[in-house]
C-alpha cells in the first residue's frame, strides 16, 4: 500500500464532499500531537505547526490522484516533520469517535484486500501503524507499506499447515485463496475461527445448537477452521446458521479424508505392481485411437449404475486394457516370486476401508486411484494408467459391489 492509496481510502469514507489539500490537512491534524513548547505553540497560532498546512495546494493535489500513479510524492522533509511529532493514539481516538461501524468495516475490508489483518475493532490500530511506517518510508525514499513492515504478517503454525489443507488453502465461504504471493512471498491471507461461533446470545445459542451442539473445548482443532480475513471478521461479528451449516460439511468431510488417508497409508500394495502401471502408461498417450476393445465388461453396469460418465469410463477403460493387464500379472507370476491373490487382497482391503469413509461411487473410485497412486510413488503423469489398474480390479470383484436397483 502506498500512501495515495490509503489517502483515498480515507478520503472516500470521511471527506468526500472535501477538496484532497483540505482533507489531508485534516488528516495529518488528527496523525499529529497537541503543541507541548512555547514555539510549537506560537506556531500553532500562526497555523505553521501542521508541516502540510502552508503548502501549495496544487503539490498537495499532485500528490493523491484519483486515477493512475502519482506524479509526485510526499517529499522526505515534509514527512520527516510530520513523522517527528507523530501520536498514534490521537488519531485511533479520533477516527473511532467519528466513524460509524459500517465505515469500520468498509475501511476493514479495503485494508483487508492489501493483505492486511484487520476488523472493525481494530482497524484504526492498524491505520496508525500504516500511516506512521508510511512516513518513515518516504523518510528514507520508500513508497510501499506491508503487512510485514508494521508487524502484522501471520506466521504459518504448524497446525495452521493442516488446517489449510483441510479446505484446501480456499476459504470454504468464497472460495478465496488464503496464501497468497507477493513479490516472492507469502502472504497469510486467513485467520483460523472457531466453527461454533463465540459470544451468542441465548436465542442464537439455541439456534445453532439446534444443528449442532457446541464442543465441550472451544480451542479443539475440530472446532477451527481457516476464513479469509473478510469473511472471518463477518463470520466472528454477525454469524449465519447457513454458514455454520456448510462450515460444518466442510469441516466433517476433510476430518474424514485425513482419517481415510491414515488408514490407507498402512495399507500396502506389492511393488510389483507398479511394473504393471508403468508398462500400461508406456503403451500411448491414453487418446487410444489405435486400442481395439478386446472384451465386454460383466458386471460393471451392475456395480456401478451411476452415475453415467464413471460407468463408460470403467466399461472403457476395461475393454481396452484388462487383458493386457491380466497378461501381464501373468507374466510376473512366471518370471518373478510375485503373488497376485496378495495384491487382490490388499486391493480389496483398501477398498473396504474408503468404502467405511464414503457411499459414493465416484469417491471411491478417485479415492482407490488417489491410494493407488500415492503408494507406489507414481507421478501426475501415470495416474491414468492407475485408473485402469482400478478398472481392472472392479471387473475382477477387488473392488465395488454389485448395487440391487428396486424395480
Amino acid at each position: 500500500m502506498n500512501l495515495n492509496q490509503f489517502f483515498q481510502i480515507f478520503l472516500h469514507e470521511f471527506g468526500p464532499d472535501e477538496s484532497v489539500p483540505d482533507f489531508f490537512i485534516e488528516l495529518v491534524d488528527s496523525f499529529i500531537r497537541e503543541p507541548s513548547t512555547d514555539e510549537e505553540r506560537k506556531a500553532a497560532n500562526a497555523r505553521d505547526y501542521n508541516p502540510v498546512e502552508n503548502l501549495n495546494r496544487g503539490v498537495i493535489s499532485s500528490w493523491f490522484p484519483k486515477k493512475g500513479k502519482s506524479k509526485r510524492n510526499i517529499g522526505s522533509d515534509i514527512a520527516g516533520r510530520i513523522y517527528a511529532i507523530r501520536d498514534c493514539d490521537k488519531f485511533i481516538a479520533t477516527f473511532e469517535k467519528k466513524a460509524s461501524f459500517d465505515q469500520c468495516r468498509a475501511i476493514s475490508k479495503q485494508l483487508n484486500s492489501f493483505h492486511f489483518d484487520t476488523n472493525e475493532e481494530n482497524c484504526f490500530e492498524v491505520c496508525s501503524r500504516i500511516f506512521e511506517e508510511l512516513l518513515n518510508k518516504r523518510i528514507n525514499g520508500g513508497n510501499e507499506v506491508g503487512p510485514e513492515d508494521i508487524g502484522d504478517a501471520i506466521l504459518l503454525g504448524d497446525t495452521d499447515i493442516i488446517f489449510l489443507q483441510e479446505v484446501g488453502n480456499k476459504c470454504p465461504l468464497c472460495s478465496k485463496k488464503l496464501i497468497v504471493t507477493k513479490k516472492a512471498k507469502k502472504l497469510a491471507q486467513y485467520r483460523i475461527v472457531n466453527i461454533f461461533p463465540t459470544q451468542l446470545n441465548d436465542e442464537s445459542l439455541q439456534e445453532f445448537e439446534s444443528i449442532k451442539k457446541a464442543p465441550g473445548n472451544p480451542d479443539a482443532d475440530g472446532n477451527k477452521i481457516p476464513l479469509c480475513l473478510n469473511c472471518a471478521a463477518s463470520y466472528e461479528g454477525y454469524p449465519e446458521t447457513d454458514e455454520y451449516r456448510k462450515l460444518l460439511d466442510v469441516k466433517r468431510n476433510a476430518v474424514n479424508i485425513r482419517e481415510l488417508d491414515d488408514e490407507l497409508a498402512r495399507s500396502d500394495l506389492e511393488n510389483e505392481i507398479i511394473k504393471v502401471v508403468r508398462r500400461i502408461a508406456d503403451k500411448g498417450s491414453f487418446g487410444m485411437e489405435n486400442v481395439e476393445p478386446e472384451m465386454s465388461p460383466a458386471f460393471v453396469k451392475e456395480k456401478i449404475p451411476e452415475p453415467l460418465t464413471l460407468q463408460n469410463k470403467v466399461i472403457f477403460l476395461v475393454q481396452c486394457y484388462y487383458k493386457v493387464i491380466q497378461e501381464e500379472f501373468s507374466s510376473l507370476q512366471r518370471v518373478n516370486d510375485f503373488d497376485y491373490n496378495l495384491v487382490c487382497s490388499q486391493v480389496k482391503s483398501a477398498y473396504y476401508k474408503i468404502k467405511k469413509r464414503d457411499g459414493n461411487r465416484e469417491h471411491q473410485f478417485n479415492a482407490m486411484v488417489g491410494w493407488m497412486q500415492q503408494e507406489l510413488h507414481l507421478s501426475e503423469d501415470e495416474r491414468t494408467a492407475c485408473e485402469c489398474m482400478v478398472a481392472f480390479f472392479v471387473q475382477s470383484c477387488e473392488v465395488f459391489e454389485k448395487v440391487e436397483i428396486a424395480k
